[in-house]
């Protein structure tokens, strides 16, 4: 297994359903440098569809991302809690909330509306238990042999040893600016909360899904 390291890649993708075709750009960038972040923003007007989001990690960061993730993750500090909640306007955010002192904050967030994902940045050690609710939500094509009709592809894997974005885009920094102004409750951690090394979920989830996927096939 490779250890994560500061990276940035750029992947084409294409989804077929159907006789509908739509093809995008995505951008994952790993940095590791001041604050360990992912960014991912979609290049183009299209936006990745939420299932895509297990095969373009898997592409970008290798075979063994789930437990590279869960490793920063049960490695934090802190008591933690994920949660999910649809806003009025239909968009389902995804939320991970830690402490920052003696207070609670909600340190990262994953937004998805129409089940498309918009662009985001968050902590590197939020991605396990962020990706845990998402996937379940969303669950992945995970064997070539059960996609029926629909061919999904994940191409043109351009990646670069370091994190090469010049600029950090502005919606990156918007989101950053978003999730630092949403506010914890003071009782947030009353229930549903878990101890720094409690698993997040994602490799159970994970695995519930690819046996339910062999079973309705």
């Amino acid at each position: 297994m490779k250890t994560l390291r500061e990276t940035t890649h750029f992947i084409f993708w294409m989804d077929r359903a159907g006789d509908f075709l739509q093809v995008g750009d995505a951008t994952v960038a790993l940095g590791c440098a001041q604050e360990s972040r992912l960014d991912f923003y979609n290049s183009k007007d299209a936006k990745l569809p939420a299932y895509l989001i297990y095969a373009v990690f898997k592409v970008a960061f290798g075979a063994g991302w789930v437990e590279e993730f869960e490793k920063l993750h049960e490695n934090r500090g802190g008591v933690w809690k994920a949660e999910s909640f649809y806003h009025p306007n239909g968009m389902k955010e995804y939320r991970v909330y830690t402490t920052a002192g003696q207070e609670a904050v909600c340190s990262s967030a994953i937004t998805i509306m129409n089940n498309r994902v918009n662009t985001f940045s968050i902590y590197a050690e939020d991605v396990a238990p962020l990706l845990s609710n998402v996937i379940e939500d969303h669950p992945p094509v995970f064997f070539p042999r059960y996609r029926n009709n629909r061919s999904t592809y994940c191409l043109r894997n351009h990646s670069c040893d370091k994190y090469v974005i010049a600029m950090t885009p502005a919606s990156i920094l918007s989101q950053r600016e978003i999730t630092r102004n949403i506010k914890a409750d003071r009782d947030v951690f009353l229930a549903n909360a878990f101890r720094a090394g409690e698993p997040s979920g994602l490799k159970e989830t994970i695995e519930a899904l690819k046996c339910l996927e062999v079973l309705l096939a």
